[in-house]
């Protein structure tokens, strides 16, 4: 009995919910009194979730972009990013010179592929013969 109510408890505690693509929090109960504070509440909650999400999206995009070892795709894949950043800070949800500052960052990675010499398979030398000693 006393395992089947820790079991419940634990069940209840569940931090996302799946629901239409995307991991929501579950409803929770809510302090405000007022039905516009309990509106304000839940619209806070959702941005919340949308900003996580775009946020998640954002940072796996670079990193993708950072582990592109091909010019051509790195070059595809860079204005895709920056506008990402821009709408995350357009929107408030990094900081404007934060952005700027990745955006930089991910221009210079790009350019040193570019600039980069490809590795070239190694030579393999010819035997030497040792010399006779007399």
């Amino acid at each position: 009995m006393v395992l089947q109510h820790v079991l419940d408890l634990f069940l209840e505690k569940k931090r996302f919910v799946y629901k239409k693509g995307l991991y929501l929090r579950p409803k929770f109960q809510e302090m405000a009194n007022h039905k516009a504070t309990k509106k304000d509440t839940r619209q806070a909650a959702t941005r919340r979730d949308r900003n996580r999400y775009q946020g998640k999206t954002t940072r796996n995009a670079m990193r993708d972009l950072q582990a592109v070892s091909d010019l051509a795709t790195a070059k595809d894949k860079l204005p895709l990013v920056e506008a990402m950043l821009d709408k995350l800070a357009k929107r408030n949800v990094i900081h404007k010179n934060k952005a700027s500052n990745l955006k930089s960052a991910l221009a210079k990675k790009v350019n040193a592929l570019a600039t980069a010499t490809p590795e070239a398979a190694p030579v393999k030398k010819a035997p030497t013969r040792k010399k006779a000693t007399k």
